[in-house]
């Protein structure tokens, strides 16, 4: 049996986390994508998401498959009612998070 020190089993966690953090947000990103909304950090993020680089390779091949162009430009305003429809999926999203994160420990 290997014994890990304290430091050495915290920083394993926050590598576990850290991951676990960015499949969650690649996760979001795709699902808005796939509902017609653009992620509000899609067109300001200031480093670029590679999705051969994420540990969401769903996302990527989704991004691959997408009839809108998602490299144009962004557009100006939504009306009130796609902000509505935006607030209303992201909010279905974080009670989903909420939910599973709930189950773990159940």
């Amino acid at each position: 049996m290997i014994f890990l020190t304290i430091p050495q089993v915290a920083g394993r966690l926050k590598e576990f986390r850290d991951l676990v953090k960015e499949v969650v947000r690649s996760a979001c990103r795709t699902a808005l994508l796939e509902a017609g909304f653009t992620p509000d950090d899609y067109f300001y993020s200031g480093s670029p998401v590679n999705p051969s680089e994420t540990p969401g390779g769903a996302s990527s091949y989704f991004m691959q498959e997408m009839d809108m162009d998602i490299y144009g430009e962004a557009p100006d305003k939504m009306t009130y009612t796609e902000q509505a429809n935006k607030r209303a999926h992201c909010n279905r999203l974080t009670w989903y998070i909420i939910m599973i994160s709930g189950i773990r420990y159940a």
